[in-house]
């Protein structure tokens, strides 16, 4: 009877029924999304190690506990998302470092919470893509037993990985000690000479060095860089000898700790590392010892405030043969810093130091970044081959740097260097225009002697030439490098 009269309440009052069934179904739901969160994602809760092996990650707590240090939900979060995506796909290399800086200030900041789990857990390793096609940005994390989790960083996502530069092999082979104190300076300008060309040296110095002078707007500082050779050795004909006595007399050279020979990118890498181990600078304009420059222009153009990813110079544009020609070449700071700080694993170093930057503006993300041309630079033919450049005035009012100008021809273009008639509101930018192709090269496009096979940095890799090598310049003789 009351069974009877039970049914009847509910027939009659159908929206009592109603609300009960869906108080039931959101029980079930509820139910359901509370398991669903708990085994949602057991990556979570642990503090990855990636490795390069096929093993599999386990954790097993059935009888033994095992604790397992974890960081809290900003950590957990971040991990997952890292595995989760496709990181090949993600180029700003700003943004991934700055996402292993903070995580580095968070292990610092937050002690590390112990989870502990009675169940046996096993945990696949899975596949996962590199950060970037070159996979610069292996990340590894690494528990320890008792005590926390810690980060190991490789060098090259060391927030102070530029003031520890010889902690990278590759530049551990240079052997570039740093200095105690790094001098700042807004452009530290480099000159790349053989040691054998005293003459050009002399030439350069008795025109265009002479305007070597920091001024109230920018501060310089000049420097021969050239290979050092025994003094003791007999088959120099006494070249160290003078190189001794030429640098204790003008102060301006330094030897660098190289060969001779064809390796015109590792010299060219050597500057950089000099540079950045021995000045704070904000500008690097390296050029070759048969370059004229209207230095006294070039320094009232330079842009100031400094730009971060800058090139200056000229530039080779040709369709997938883009790039900067290096025997004049001003690149900034932050553009050098991007070069260097390199995964020194897959860093590529090349024979001809033009072809090695246009690689590496090929594998780094660079935003915004495009190459400078200025006409003003006449680069080929050699300055000594066109009359016009023997009788011609005002030099400096037209160009702003001549290749091809050797020690007669530099005194020459120096006494018809002209005065300062050129618009000093002016900046580099000003006259400086981009190349009409994507700014691509493709190395294995070059012939004869510019062909040459990119090499791993870390190999000290050598293109041909030792010691006292003869190398033909532009100039039509022989030089001994």
């Amino acid at each position: 009877m009351a069974l009877h009269f039970n049914f009847y309440l509910f027939n009659k009052n159908k929206l009592l029924l109603k609300l009960l069934f869906c108080l039931l179904v959101f029980t079930i739901v509820t139910v359901l999304m509370t398991m669903k969160s708990i085994f949602k994602s057991p990556l979570s809760h642990f503090c990855l190690y990636q490795s390069y092996s096929n093993e599999n990650w386990t954790v097993n707590g059935k009888h033994n506990i095992r604790t397992i240090y974890s960081s809290k939900k900003y950590m957990k979060k971040k991990y997952e998302n890292i595995y989760k995506r496709n990181i090949s796909n993600i180029k700003d290399k700003n943004n991934l470092l700055a996402v292993n800086k903070s995580v580095v200030n968070r292990h610092e900041k937050h002690r590390l919470k112990k989870i502990s789990f009675n169940t046996s857990i096993n945990l696949k390793k899975k596949e996962f893509h590199s950060l970037t096609k070159n996979n610069e940005f292996d990340l590894k994390l690494s528990t320890s037993n008792h005590y926390g989790s810690h980060t190991t960083l490789p060098w090259y996502l060391q927030p102070d990985k530029l003031e520890n530069l010889n902690k990278n092999i590759v530049y551990e082979n240079l052997k570039i000690p740093k200095a105690e104190k790094r001098i700042p300076v807004n452009i530290i300008l480099i000159v790349s000479s053989a040691p054998s060309r005293i003459d050009r040296r002399f030439a350069i110095r008795q025109t265009w060095w002479k305007q070597c002078k920091s001024t109230s707007k920018i501060s310089i500082k000049c420097v021969f860089l050239t290979d050092w050779k025994d003094p003791s050795s007999n088959s120099d004909n006494g070249n160290s000898v003078d190189l001794q006595l030429e640098s204790d007399r003008y102060g301006d050279i330094h030897f660098q700790n190289l060969t001779g020979g064809y390796d015109f990118g590792k010299r060219f890498l050597y500057h950089m590392v000099w540079a950045i181990q021995n000045f704070k600078f904000d500008y690097f304009l390296r050029l070759d010892d048969d370059y004229f420059l209207c230095l006294e222009r070039f320094l009232n153009e330079v842009p100031m405030p400094p730009k971060q990813l800058y090139h200056w110079g000229w530039v080779h544009c040709i369709n997938e043969l883009v790039r900067p020609e290096e025997s004049i070449i001003l690149l900034s700071n932050g553009l050098i810093e991007r070069f260097l700080g390199q995964d020194p694993e897959r860093m590529q170093c090349h024979r001809w130091a033009d072809q090695m930057i246009g690689i590496w503006v090929n594998n780094i993300y660079l935003p915004g970044f495009q190459y400078k041309h200025d006409n003003r630079l006449h680069h080929d033919p050699p300055a000594m081959f066109i009359e016009n450049f023997k009788t011609q005035k005002n030099i400096c009012d037209r160009f702003i740097g001549i290749h091809g100008s050797y020690p007669k021809d530099m005194m020459t273009l120096w006494r018809n260097r002209g005065r300062r008639y050129y618009n000093k509101n002016k900046t580099l930018d000003d006259y400086s225009e981009y190349c009409m192709y994507n700014q691509y090269m493709n190395w294995d496009l070059f012939e004869n002697e510019w062909h040459a096979t990119p090499m791993l940095c870390k190999e000290d890799p050598s293109w041909g030439g030792t010691l006292g090598t003869l190398y033909h310049g532009r100039q039509g003789q022989i030089a001994q490098v």
